[in-house]
């Protein structure tokens, strides 16, 4: 295409959101444009690709062609969402954007589609303006983009851009409907008869079964060596186990095996159309085969396995095979056992036991999902007796990996090193870690001190330690540095630590000054200092108590006071906590109707959380407290079995 257009990109000082396309003119908050390599962290660096990536390619998809109705905003969201890290992959490789397809966007479709009132991508119920803005949000977005992402390692490059190419040459400066995008793309898979394997298998009918049909399917794995069959099995995953559907999916299935195990490879070897399906493999009977399905997280599915595959895949990982396993399999492994465990298809014995491989894993995407992995479960057990064990076990792991990367960056370090090292530093450190604590601690007050500069890297972990064991005076300097530099990712990071002070009087102080008449806070920014102080689990009813004292202020000045209200029920932990709160909420006539249901539907998820924390304290308690005592494989086979009959 002929497209002589001129694309302009401004950076606006104050900004709602983070980028915003327009014909010849894309607008960007200042963060998520400007970028300094001395001053910024390698996450800004990704970011700025990211979001220009994104912006840019809404003038093809969302300017050039725009989707004829909001039911359909995936055809810009979805396409903007998978090219933002494609195209920044193909440009600098290095920043590791093609991993973030998986570990970003992909695993951030899981977690906005795992409930019952999951929207499908296609929802034709759109008609008010609040069920228009509803479609802003992960499944137009991430979930439509691992879908076309899917779609792409189904028919091959050649005719996905032929088909691409296609829907724009013919639609251009008009409206797109989806039969229009898959008419075209239908072109382009018969022309290079990239389908041609799949016999009695039409393009249009794949895509509709996951366009039109909410939720995500779970693969379940069972391997039977008798007879040397694997059956799969599909359902829809809920993260609530208690619910079930009858939505079959079309899925491109992709597999290898440890005999001879080929990730490059991700072509699918059939498309599973019905509930079940069965395969025969010969090398089943001849050895003790380990299947691994879903090369490299191409599809949108999660995989479970038989007990007896999972044990075999945990061996796999802790032996000298794991480099084998595609590390984007390793966190796929690693974010599935996590999602199961919380609804409830393993036991934490099982996750443990597989997990233990993290001790000598070096890979960002592996340790960048197991991170969000504890984090989640920590949320489960904040004030409990439990959180210590946890906490125990999971600096058990990062062991290896805290001193092989150190403390220091390295010359040689590439992106993917800086990333781990610092999502590593700053996690282990709000763990307690005494020797991340004291490095961390020690650099920020070199800088503090002797302006000794700080690696943009270590700064979030050495900010964040410098506040919660400093004092008054750390905390002022910070701030100072805040509103004189004239780094915009440095002054974002600065606020984003400062609820790390462990000084109550200046946590209250940022909470008010900060949404006062003359508060240095942009309006973009306004959530900051509420999301910053609620990190820390301790700073709860300190900010409920001034929320009740400033609820007329907050209002005036959040434009969406049920965020505010919502964000603050989704950090309380105990009953008692959420009582007060809930009975708080029901006396509030100043806080609205609309912003008081949506609180009370954020309380009614953290008591769910309560319960499911008590119901699994005894299976988590036991497994950590016998962390010492070494299982073997055949002991944990029969604990896994009388659970499954148990359960």
């Amino acid at each position: 295409m002929d497209v002589n257009i001129k694309l302009y990109h401004i950076a606006l000082p104050d900004f709602k959101s983070g980028g915003m396309e327009n014909w010849g003119l894309v607008k960007y908050r200042e963060s998520f444009l400007l970028y300094s390599p001395e001053e910024s962290t390698p996450y800004y660096k990704y970011k700025v690709a990211q979001i220009v990536a994104h912006e840019t390619t809404h003038m093809w998809f969302g300017n050039w062609v725009t989707c004829h109705w909001w039911s359909d905003i995936w055809l810009n969201e979805g396409f903007a969402n998978y090219f933002e890290d494609y195209i920044t992959s193909l440009i600098e490789p290095e920043l590791g954007a093609g991993d973030m397809l998986v570990i970003g966007s992909l695993h951030t479709a899981y977690d906005g589609d795992s409930d019952t009132g999951s929207p499908p991508i296609t929802n034709k119920n759109i008609n008010s303006p609040s069920e228009i803005m509803s479609q802003f949000g992960p499944i137009s977005y991430q979930k439509a983009g691992s879908v076309i992402r899917m779609m792409h390692h189904l028919i091959g490059d050649e005719a996905f851009k032929a088909g691409l190419n296609n829907y724009l040459l013919h639609n251009q400066f008009g409206s797109g409907y989806p039969d229009k995008l898959y008419s075209a793309l239908t072109r382009g898979v018969d022309d290079f008869m990239s389908l041609s394997n799949y016999p009695n298998i039409n393009f249009t009918s794949i895509m509709d079964s996951w366009i039109t049909r909410s939720g995500h399917p779970i693969l379940q794995v069972d391997v039977n060596k008798e007879d040397s069959t694997i059956t799969l099995t599909q359902k829809r995953f809920y993260i609530n186990s208690s619910h079930s559907s009858g939505e079959i999916y079309k899925i491109p299935i992709t597999y290898t095996i440890d005999t001879n195990f080929d990730f490059s490879n991700t072509k699918p070897a059939f498309i599973m159309e019905n509930k079940t399906h069965v395969l025969y493999i010969r090398e089943i009977r001849e050895n003790l085969t380990t299947p691994i399905f879903n090369i490299q997280e191409t599809g949108l599915y999660r995989v479970n396995y038989d007990n007896h595959t999972w044990l075999n895949i945990a061996e796999l990982l802790k032996g000298n095979r794991r480099e084998e396993i595609h590390y984007l399999n390793r966190a796929k492994i690693v974010n599935d056992l996590f999602a199961f465990l919380f609804a409830d298809k393993v036991k934490f014995v099982l996750l443990k036991n597989v997990l233990q491989f993290l001790e000598n894993e070096t890979e960002y995407a592996v340790w960048s999902v197991a991170i969000r992995g504890f984090k989640k479960l920590r949320n489960f057990y904040l004030g409990s007796d439990t959180l210590a064990l946890i906490d125990k076990f999971v600096q058990k792991l990062t062991k290896n990996a805290i001193s092989k990367l150190g403390y220091k960056v390295r010359d040689e370090d590439n992106s993917a090193t800086l990333r781990t090292r610092m999502e590593l530093l700053v996690f282990v450190c709000r763990l307690g870690h005494q020797g991340c604590i004291n490095n961390l601690v020690a650099l920020f007050q070199d800088f503090k001190n002797n302006g000794k500069w700080i690696h943009p890297s270590l700064r979030e972990a050495a900010y964040c330690m410098g506040l919660k064991h400093g004092n008054g005076d750390d905390y002022d300097f910070l701030w100072n540095r805040m509103a004189t530099t004239n780094v915009v990712n440095e002054m974002s990071l600065i606020k984003e630590v400062l609820g790390c002070s462990n000084e109550q009087a200046k946590l209250n102080s940022y909470l008010v000054s900060m949404l006062g008449e003359n508060s240095p806070m942009k309006t973009q920014d306004l959530y900051i200092p509420l999301i910053s102080v609620l990190g820390e689990y301790s700073n709860v009813n300190t900010i409920v108590e001034i929320l009740k004292q400033n609820v007329f202020l907050w209002k005036s000045i959040y434009v969406n006071f049920d965020i505010v209200l919502s964000n603050i029920a989704s950090a309380m932990h105990t009953k008692k906590e959420i009582d007060a709160y809930n009975a708080w909420l029901t006396s509030c006539n100043k806080c609205g109707s609309s912003a008081v249901k949506s609180a009370k539907d954020a309380l009614d998820v953290a008591m769910e959380k309560i319960n499911w924390a008590e119901q699994h304290t005894i299976d988590i308690r036991s497994s950590l407290e016998n962390n010492a005592r070494a299982i073997t494989p055949s002991i944990l086979l029969l604990v896994l079995s009388i659970i499954t009959l148990a359960f």
